[in-house]
């Protein structure tokens, strides 16, 4: 039972430190007017709406896309590799 709390802990950590590096780096590059920029670039965009909308879920699609590329490679070396503290 000592293991398993000290898994569900050190998980729980790691989760909650993600949430706060996420929230910190957003409320930087919000800091910094990125999303004044970004509106700018959409609103930019020529064809109206449709087009708009299509290019912007076509970036966030590729964006996850990487992203879980990563995480899969990610979780296959940590299951690979485990290591115990």
């Amino acid at each position: 039972m000592r293991g398993l709390l000290h898994d569900a802990m050190a998980m729980t950590g790691a989760l909650f430190s993600l949430l706060i590096a996420a929230t910190t780096f957003t409320l930087v590059l919000r800091l910094l007017g990125t999303d004044r920029l970004v509106n700018n670039l959409v609103g930019g965009i020529p064809g109206g709406d449709i087009p708009a909308v299509a290019l912007v879920l076509g970036v966030i699609g590729l964006c996850a896309f990487v992203l879980d590329a990563f995480e899969i490679i990610f979780v296959v070396v940590a299951d690979r590799h485990p290591t115990r503290c």
